[in-house]
């Protein structure tokens, strides 16, 4: 059985570029945990995010004071078509179908976080811009709400994308310490 049909995928899988991840990666994790382990929200709730040391887990925890996951952080860099410290330039963000398995909290998915988990731990999808200056979060439940549909893209043809509006999710500005319209985890 293939990883897309383990995964219930009605698309293809996208083949890994070891490059592309090598580039865009750690730039945007680091990017992303630097501006949540400085927020001062955070900091007062005795919150900490970490990378996920398992390579096929999701890319970043936050952990609470007693070592339990409130928050998982898929992070993403549009290194394409998303250019300068601007707001999020399109009316949809594409959710690839690949990660439905995350937002879906299923087993596959439970079993590469190596710390345990909070009874109402989040899943937030995170898209950053090239400079890792600017980032779009999106909740689980909100991208689950939209269908999947077939997508073409430079890398891939034949995966599917869940397109969420751009007005359902909350856009923030790296640079600065108060992020605006989001909830911290608790």
């Amino acid at each position: 059985m293939t990883v897309a049909q383990q995964r219930g995928m009605r698309g293809s899988l996208k083949t890994f570029d070891q490059s592309e991840h090598d580039t865009y990666d750690t730039a945007g994790k680091e990017a992303f945990m630097r501006f949540l382990n400085s927020n001062q929200k955070m900091i007062e709730l005795g919150l900490k995010t970490i990378e996920n040391q398992n390579i096929h887990g999701i890319d970043l925890l936050t952990l609470n004071q007693d070592g339990e996951v409130v928050h998982c952080w898929e992070i993403e860099v549009r290194h394409g078509n998303w250019k300068g410290h601007i707001r999020f330039p399109f009316n949809e963000i594409n959710c690839i179908e690949r990660k439905d398995c995350q937002w879906r909290r299923e087993s596959g998915f439970i079993k590469n976080i190596p710390h345990p988990l909070a009874p109402n731990y989040r899943v937030t999808y995170v898209q950053l811009n090239r400079e890792c200056t600017r980032a779009v979060c999106i909740e689980d439940s909100t991208i689950l709400n939209y269908a999947p549909i077939p997508w073409a893209n430079r890398k891939a043809e034949g995966e599917f994308v869940r397109q969420v509006p751009i007005s359902m999710t909350a856009q923030h500005d790296l640079t600065s310490q108060k992020p605006r319209g989001w909830r911290m985890a608790s």
